[in-house]
C-alpha cells in the first residue's frame, strides 16, 4: 500500500463444519459485472479483477458480488469474484459501507458491528479512486489515489458460530469461544 509495491491480503479463519466453499466468477465487457453464491451458501467476500485496470470497485449485497468498471471505449472485461462458504450456525451477515473521506485524507475505514466478524474488505469508487483495500481486525480501510477522492470502504461481516473445544486432563472442561481470524500479506515491493 502507499503507492510502494503490489501486496495480497488474505484473511484467514478455521470454522469447523463449514463447507463448500467455492468462488464464483462472472465476466462482463457491460458496466458492471455480477456473481452470485449458490443457495445454502453465504458470501464472505467480494473482489474485481481487470488485466486492464478497469476496476473501480466492489460492492456486495446479500449473496451477490457486483463490480464496477470504468469507462471504456475499447470494451475490455472485468470479473466479479465471490467467495462462497456454507457455515452452519452463521447468522446476521450485512455489509458496513463507510463515509467519504475526509477532505483532507485519502483513506477512510468502517468497522463490522460488535460481535461479528469481518471477513471481507474492499474499495469503492465512482471516479476510478482505488488504490486498494486492507482489513486488520475488524476494521476494513479503503485507499484513494490522492487526498479528496470519493472512495469507500465497505465491510463484509457476519455473527459465525461458537467453537466448542474440550481439553482433557485430570478432569475434563468445555469452553465455548469464537472463531480466531488472521490476516495474511504478501507483498512486492
Amino acid at each position: 500500500h502507499r503507492g510502494t509495491g503490489v501486496y495480497a491480503q488474505a484473511i484467514c479463519g478455521s470454522l469447523p463444519g463449514s463447507s463448500r466453499w467455492q468462488d464464483v466468477v462472472r465476466s462482463s465487457n457491460g458496466p458492471t459485472a455480477k456473481a452470485t453464491c449458490p443457495t445454502g451458501t453465504s458470501l464472505t467476500a467480494c473482489s474485481c479483477h481487470s488485466f486492464w485496470k478497469m476496476c473501480t470497485g466492489a460492492k456486495a449485497s446479500g449473496h451477490t458480488c457486483t463490480v464496477f468498471k470504468a469507462n471504456d471505449p475499447e470494451s475490455r472485461h472485468v470479473s466479479a469474484q465471490a467467495r462462497c462458504g456454507a457455515i452452519p450456525g452463521s447468522y446476521d451477515w450485512q455489509e458496513v459501507l463507510s463515509g467519504p473521506p475526509a477532505v483532507h485524507s485519502s483513506s477512510v475505514e468502517v468497522l463490522c458491528p460488535d460481535g461479528t466478524t469481518l471477513t471481507g474488505c474492499t474499495c469503492y469508487s465512482t471516479s476510478r479512486a482505488c488504490v486498494g483495500a486492507l482489513s486488520e481486525g475488524n476494521r476494513c480501510t479503503a485507499f484513494g489515489t490522492r487526498v479528496g477522492v470519493s472512495v469507500y470502504a465497505q465491510a463484509r461481516c457476519g455473527t459465525m458460530p461458537r467453537q466448542t473445544i474440550t481439553t482433557t486432563h485430570t478432569t475434563t472442561s468445555t469452553t465455548t469461544r469464537a472463531p480466531a481470524w488472521v490476516e495474511v500479506h504478501f507483498g512486492q515491493s
